[in-house]
This record gives C-alpha cells, sequence and structure tokens, in this order.
C-alpha cells in the first residue's frame, strides 16, 4: 500500500494535503494519530507531504494513513503549496483539492472491482420495494439514465444493488432490511456532478 494521493502540479514545489472526514474534523498525522477538531495554530501535525516521484516530473506522491482511527468512509483532501521551511496558515497557499479517498478500513477502494459488481448484482432481492429518486438540487428537476448502487457501507465496497433511474428519476430496487436500516447511495451521470453518498432509510 502506497501513493494512494496523487497530485499532478508544478514541479520543485512542496506540497501537503490536510484530510477531512464527514464531520468536518482533521486527520492528526502525527502521533497520536486521530481526527479532531481543526485549529490553525496546529497545522503542522495535520499535514501529509508528498514528494514529486523524479525531477521535473510535477508528479506528487503520498501515502494514505492506514491507522485504526482511520475507519471505513468518504474523506476529502485539501491541497496546500508550502511557502517556508514548515507549514504555516499563514503563508501557505490552498491551491484546491486532491478530490475523494474511498477507504474500506484497510486499503483504497478500487472503483474497476465496484463497476465488476455492478454488472451481477442488479435491483437486488426481497419482499420490500422502495424507489430512490434522484433530482437537480438546483431545480428540483428529475434526472433520467443515472447509474444508481447502494451499499451498506459508507466507504462504499459493500455493494447491494444497482441501476438507472427512469424519466421520473427514479430508481426502484428490493430489499430485506429492518424498517430504519440505512443505506448508503452512489449516483453516476457524464455532465453531473454528485455528492456522493447520499443515505436511504429502508421503509
Amino acid at each position: 500500500m502506497a501513493n494512494e494521493i496523487r497530485v499532478t502540479y508544478d514541479t520543485g514545489a512542496t506540497l501537503y494535503t490536510l484530510v477531512f472526514n464527514a464531520a468536518g474534523q482533521v486527520w492528526r498525522n502525527n502521533a497520536p494519530q486521530q481526527f479532531l477538531a481543526y485549529a490553525p495554530g496546529a497545522i503542522g501535525v495535520y499535514d501529509i507531504p508528498l514528494s514529486e516521484i523524479a525531477t521535473n516530473s510535477g508528479q506528487y506522491r503520498a501515502t494514505w494513513p492506514n491507522h485504526a482511527n482511520m475507519i471505513a468512509g468518504v474523506y476529502s483532501m485539501v491541497l496546500f503549496l508550502q511557502a517556508g521551511g514548515a507549514p504555516a496558515v499563514a503563508d501557505d497557499s490552498r491551491i484546491g483539492d486532491t478530490g475523494l479517498m474511498y477507504w474500506d478500513g484497510s486499503a483504497e477502494i478500487d472503483h474497476s472491482t465496484i463497476a465488476a459488481q455492478l454488472t451481477l448484482i442488479g435491483v437486488g432481492t426481497g419482499a420490500v420495494s422502495q424507489t430512490y429518486t434522484v433530482t437537480d438540487v438546483s431545480t428540483g428537476n428529475p434526472i433520467d439514465g443515472v447509474t444508481v448502487w447502494m451499499t451498506t457501507d459508507i466507504g462504499g465496497a459493500n455493494v447491494v444493488n444497482n441501476g438507472t433511474t427512469n424519466a421520473a428519476g427514479q430508481f426502484t430496487f428490493n430489499h430485506d432490511y429492518p424498517s430504519g436500516t440505512t443505506l448508503y447511495v452512489w449516483r453516476q451521470l457524464a455532465g453531473w456532478n454528485f455528492d456522493n453518498p447520499d443515505s436511504e432509510v429502508t421503509t
């Protein structure tokens, strides 16, 4: 396991990233490694340095922290350009997001594996039929043709059903989960940027 964090940037830069969980807590990269409330003055214990893989390559890599406190989930990363000899909020420049990390608790989730699962699973089996609707958050209009899949974990590893929305933006799935069970919903369609995962509570 290595080089899960991947960035393209101008050669010769000093880059680091901060990792945040869904609650907005930042990962402390020094012992004791854990998520905690962000404090600007403590950025020197949060930063995960990236290294350029070769001179003039413009390709930077870092290893994702594999720790018991880094549980399965979806994490966001924020990229900084370091100005001086050490990270400093007042001097460093935020230059963007490095994206999301889908983590199963011990490794990065391979989305090609998920794609393979989607060809086999279908809408699921069970006595309860339930409908999930995908709409445009700006207009409220339904979105047709969205690939939808659901997982039992927020990390997105255990896929239990999948399908495509109809003209009404609806995806109907079957299940036998107890009422009140939370499933995590992932959506994908070219030209759209969905905030994954959403959640759906079973009826």
